[in-house]
């Protein structure tokens, strides 16, 4: 998926890729910039910037009416443009990938709101196919995140000495992803580990994406939660209704006494 990022490289030439991470709470764009043909094990890619920015809100909120998603992105292209060198625009390349958001809003709604960020993405003037923006899954989710904090903790590459790799928790708003190195011989279940190789340097690791544990989707399953229990405690603690035959001052809603809970107006 990155190969548009890093190809075709030139020796000592400063690059400039984007990067669109639609998550669920809101959309962030990454203008990176980065140098090549520095030697090394980041001879390929060696981060200069990430420049970031986050509007409000995510593409998941364009659900029912998907046809205005791929506008909401505007902001961030102009963004891009000011970061960007204008004679660079044209072929620096521009990908989105969505999360957890996405994912919870079912099959037809994601097709429309993708088709509607290529329609956007299309006429920005950065390099742009309809296929670059797609929808991870939970693994890639948590790969992409853990490559990014040890990328940043210098920890990927083979070097003297080694640095040891971390594990991450990444909480999104739709989901959290746990990914955290593993011995290599670590019998963790099919599906459940990856093998990652930078430069030589191999990695093993655990990951695991739990959708609908996210901030998010966690606070409002707490406060469904809580109207659901709430609701129930207003209809036990509702007052008896007054037979129709009871008493005038009764019937003014003053009921006297208990009432059988099978008591009815006729």
């Amino acid at each position: 998926m990155l190969w548009p990022l890093l190809a075709p490289l030139s020796l000592g030439a400063t690059r400039h890729g984007i990067v669109f991470d639609a998550g669920s709470s809101g959309s962030r764009i990454h203008v990176y910039t980065w140098k090549t043909g520095g030697g090394g094990p980041k001879d390929a890619f060696d981060l200069v910037e990430d420049d970031l920015l986050k509007i409000k809100p995510g593409l998941s909120a364009y659900k029912d009416r998907p046809g205005e998603a791929g506008a909401s992105l505007a902001p961030l292209v102009a963004h891009a443009k000011k970061k960007v060198p204008a004679d660079a625009v044209a072929t620096t390349p521009v990908l989105l990938m969505a999360t957890a958001g996405l994912r919870m809003v079912g099959e037809s709604a994601k097709d429309a709101i993708l088709k509607s960020v290529c329609a956007e993405l299309s006429t920005s003037g950065f390099l742009f196919r309809c296929e670059w923006a797609t929808l991870l899954d939970g693994r890639e989710e948590g790969l992409y995140g853990w490559v990014t904090v040890n990328y940043l903790l210098d920890a990927l590459y083979a070097q003297a000495p080694p640095k040891e790799s971390v594990g991450i928790i990444d909480l999104g708003g739709g989901s959290v992803q746990i990914v955290f190195p593993t011995p290599a011989a670590s019998k963790a279940p099919a599906g459940y580990s990856q093998r990652l190789d930078f430069g030589g340097r191999k990695h093993d690791v655990y990951l695991k994406s739990h959708l609908g544990f996210g901030l998010d989707a966690a606070r409002n399953a707490a406060l469904d939660l809580l109207v659901s229990k709430h609701e129930v405690r207003a209809a036990v603690r509702a007052p008896p209704v007054c037979h129709a035959r009871a008493r005038p001052e009764e019937r003014r809603g003053v009921c006297h006494g208990p009432m059988k809970s099978n008591s009815i107006l006729h």
